[in-house]
């Protein structure tokens, strides 16, 4: 890996060139680490004060300078996405701010809880510019800066609780748009290579005394220019409503097949690489960098 070029000097940069309030994270009493062992304290205490009870984790990293390298946070029990709160930052006047580089940061999270299901998670950033600041108490804040030259992102969780989330919603979807009652859904994923699945949803539907079963079939294939694409797209019914119901508004749905959607595109960064998991537990793997690098 390449050292980065963002200054490192020590000098605190003037005030007056900062906005009057920014965003930034909270560590704790001052001053600035110059130690592994005073950093490594400050983060711990700082974590401490955020984290829920019963969430277990461990702080590991070293201070080169004001550089920070080979961080790594890791985090154990059930943590859902309103109590991860302290990365949203808070607003800080600050007096110093002195620039420094996070040459590797990782985050870990086992049993994250995302609308009801437990996921584990992981990001990895690299070469992450930020700032130490100080405020007027001396006080540290640690302020993000632009984005890191790459980000891996992994995600994990068993396929059967992710069903039943998207069933959950489906459902409510359903009975709030049609007064429909969605009594079963099924989802099997087939993988054909590492970016090429088939999804296959099954469900059964009913309103009123009628009741009706379909499955669908969709194939997206995702190639080595991160372009994604619909290979293919069917519904199957024997009930004759729903095959009625396929044929006046199948069209507009199949006008997706064979659609290539370029992910850098949609997502606005350049997507490096992706990877994605099937089985008893679904997962996806992807390194993104800012597009245009």
């Amino acid at each position: 890996m390449t050292d980065a070029t963002l200054p490192t000097d020590p000098t605190p940069t003037d005030p007056g060139e900062q906005d009057e309030k920014i965003e930034a994270l909270p560590l704790g009493p001052g001053p600035r680490p110059v130690t592994t062992e005073q950093f490594l304290d400050l983060v711990r205490r700082a974590i401490r004060r955020q984290v829920p009870e019963g969430v277990t984790g461990t702080i590991t990293g070293r201070l080169d300078g004001p550089d920070i390298d080979d961080f790594e946070a890791s985090f154990s029990g059930h943590l859902d996405q309103e109590q991860a709160t302290w990365s949203a930052g808070h607003p800080v006047e600050p007096v110093t701010a002195e620039p420094a580089i996070a040459r590797r940061a990782s985050l870990q999270m086992a049993d994250f809880d995302v609308e009801g299901v437990p996921v584990d998670f992981t990001a990895e950033a690299f070469d992450w510019p930020f700032e130490w600041l100080t405020d007027a108490d001396g006080a540290v804040w640690l302020r993000p800066g632009r984005e890191p030259a790459r980000v891996k992102f992994r995600s994990r969780t068993r396929l059967k609780e992710a069903v039943a989330v998207v069933h959950r919603f489906a459902a409510e979807a359903l009975a709030e748009a049609a007064g429909i009652r969605l009594r079963k859904l099924n989802l099997e994923l087939i993988q054909h290579g590492p970016t090429d699945v088939t999804a296959k949803l099954s469900g059964r539907i009913s309103k009123f005394l009628l009741t009706a079963a379909a499955t669908a079939l969709v194939r997206v294939r995702i190639d080595h220019e991160m372009v994604a694409e619909v290979v293919s797209l069917e519904v199957h019914s024997l009930n004759p409503v729903v095959k009625l119901a396929w044929l006046l508004a199948g069209k507009e749905v199949r006008a997706y097949r064979g659609r290539k959607l370029p992910l850098t595109e949609l997502t606005g960064v350049t997507v490096r690489d992706l990877q994605l998991e099937t089985g008893k537990y679904v997962g996806i793997t992807v390194e993104v960098a800012p597009t245009g690098t």
